[in-house]
């Protein structure tokens, strides 16, 4: 009785549980797509596996998909938890699924290998009643040049579609990727394209602009759709109640998997000339410079803007190290790119302003920019040239009185005109010349007593501290941050607050949290106004660090703007 028992639990134990790899058909025409299932019989979970084994044959265009059910037969629970996935054939001919290997409940499974054919379709491209194709404008290009991609869908007249998936286009690998039209619904052109005959309907998916990256070649590889089309429905013809007059009436969807060729793209070679500077500009440009001021006191921010318009790969590129003068803080950059969003070609404006502050007087000369790029539309190199700007900078409240060297030790400062020298040729006894020396030493004794305490105060006057300049400035520069045309408004926002607090309290970096925030402000301002602060703060980072892209306060920008100036007077 004991044996029988344990003998039936082994068999339960090695036959209750199993796995089951299936696919719903194994001939298919070029096109088509299947279902691949993985079901386990009474397992706890579902099947643990690896699938991009796959990918080298098949796409996968959907799943996995779960599914479970459980059934009492006889007073005996069973259950079935599936695993499933729709896969289109990347290429025609015998293909395999290869075996699948997993684990389920801690053990491990393998399948079988499975075999599919796919067969061709019987000249049927050009005569389909759908399909969709991938128009490239060139086939050969130059690093960085524009290939202007089409993804297009095509029609029968009396075809009707009844849903298209969402899709997402390839990652497109070896290619810079910028939008150029993205439909939000299906919309026709005008213009009916007539193809072996045919007259088909025409419909643009989607453009993207590619920008090919270093190497001899690259594929842009197939593009898969998912599509609904309506059919008639299948009635049988024997049913008393059938009538061929309503069949039209009765109708059903049909999913089609659509799919495009892959397309290669060959990369020429850049001729001779290639200067050292060059930094993967192609297309065809023009480069200015400009300064909102070209006479500003000591300390005081100016705008230097760079500004490139032209056609080409503008987001794709940088601009040669610019060379600033010496006595001269550059702040950070902010990038604005304006796209012309009515031309197939990326045409726009590409601006970069950056604050400087000159912590020096005198005049400076802000260096020309100069941009080697290759030429498209002369197929040479070319160069795009701005012009150098001269600023003059005045001591404060434009008096240039003094001139100082400023040491690494912001308190260690020489007045250049401070120290002279006085040589005087004294021909006199040698009594007289003893009295002098012992004068001469007394007088200078004195001196190097009272000099320390000449330069601490002279260095105690607000136009020899940066540091009070900075705080007397914040205001200006947090202000004028806020207030640029980068469209990222609230990094903008968020940037000009802290820029103010670490001005206006002598802060080493901007890098302070909310705590420390309330711990500078607290005590010295309104706790009502420091609530404000950090309110703005926080919904600045709510944009910046979740999925958001704006708020719904449109007036957040004239806030900040408000509380700096209410922080400025009370501080």
């Amino acid at each position: 009785m004991i044996y029988n028992f344990f003998l039936f639990l082994l068999f339960s134990l090695l036959n209750g549980q199993s796995i089951q790899i299936a696919v719903d058909k194994n001939k298919l025409i070029e096109g088509d797509y299947l279902t691949l299932e993985v079901e386990a019989i009474n397992s706890e979970g579902f099947p643990n596996l690896d699938i991009n084994v796959l990918k080298s044959d098949f796409d996968i265009i959907g799943g996995p998909n779960q599914q479970t059910n459980i059934q009492f037969l006889n007073g005996q629970r069973s259950s079935t938890k599936k695993l499933s996935w729709t896969l289109s054939p990347k290429k025609t001919g015998k293909l395999f699924i290869p075996k699948l290997k997993g684990f389920i409940d801690g053990k491990r499974f393998e399948g079988n290998t499975i075999e599919i054919n796919v067969l061709k379709q019987k000249a049927k491209n050009f005569s389909a009643e759908v399909f969709i194709k991938t128009n490239v404008n060139k086939k050969e290009s130059f690093i960085g040049e524009q290939i202007t991609l089409s993804l297009m869908l095509y029609k029968k007249e009396d075809l009707k579609i009844t849903s298209i998936d969402e899709f997402v286009m390839p990652d497109f690998r070896g290619f810079w990727v910028e939008e150029l039209y993205n439909p939000k619904r299906l919309k026709y052109q005008k213009k009916i394209e007539i193809i072996n005959g045919v007259k088909y309907q025409v419909a643009n998916l989607g453009q993207r602009a590619l920008f090919p990256m270093p190497a001899k070649e690259h594929f842009i590889s197939s593009i898969n759709v998912k599509i609904g089309v309506e059919v008639q429905k299948k009635r049988n013809r024997r049913d008393p109640f059938f009538d061929p007059f309503f069949s039209s009436y009765f109708t059903d969807s049909e999913i089609k998997i659509l799919k495009t060729d892959e397309i290669k793209i060959s990369i020429n070679e850049f001729p001779m000339g290639k200067s050292n500077n060059f930094t993967g500009a192609v297309g065809s440009f023009n480069l200015s410079t400009k300064v909102d001021a070209k006479t500003v006191n000591v300390n005081e921010g100016v705008t230097f803007t760079i500004m490139l318009e032209g056609t080409g790969n503008l987001n794709f590129f940088s601009f040669p190290k610019i060379a600033f003068p010496d006595n001269i803080e550059v702040f950070q950059p902010n990038e604005i790119f304006e796209k012309d969003a009515f031309r197939d070609q990326i045409t726009g404006k590409k601006s970069i302003e950056y604050i400087l502050i000159p912590r020096k007087s005198g005049e400076f000369v802000l260096p020309k920019i100069t941009l080697p790029y290759f030429n498209l539309n002369k197929n040479k190199w070319d160069k795009a040239d701005s012009k150098e700007i001269k600023i003059f900078v005045q001591g404060i409240n434009g008096k240039n009185k003094f001139d100082y060297i400023s040491f690494n030790n912001s308190k260690s400062k020489i007045l250049a005109k401070d120290i002279r020298y006085i040589s005087n040729e004294l021909k006199m006894p040698n009594v007289f010349i003893t009295k002098n020396m012992i004068l001469f030493i007394y007088v200078l004794s004195i001196l190097f007593y009272i000099i320390p305490f000449f330069f601490n105060k002279i260095e105690s006057f607000s136009f020899f501290d940066t540091n009070k300049n900075n705080r007397k400035n914040a205001k200006k520069l947090a202000l004028k941050l806020i207030k640029n045309k980068d469209p990222r408004l609230y990094d903008r926002i968020s940037s000009g607050l802290y820029l103010f607090l670490k001005y206006k309290f002598n802060l080493s970096s901007n890098s302070i949290d909310q705590d420390q925030i309330k711990l500078l402000l607290n005590g010295q301002i309104k706790s009502s106004l420091i609530d404000e602060l950090i309110g703005i703060i926080n919904m600045c980072d709510e944009v910046k660090f979740s999925d958001k892209t704006q708020l719904d306060d449109p007036d957040i920008l004239e806030k900040s703007i408000l509380i700096i100036e209410k922080l400025d007077r009370q501080l």
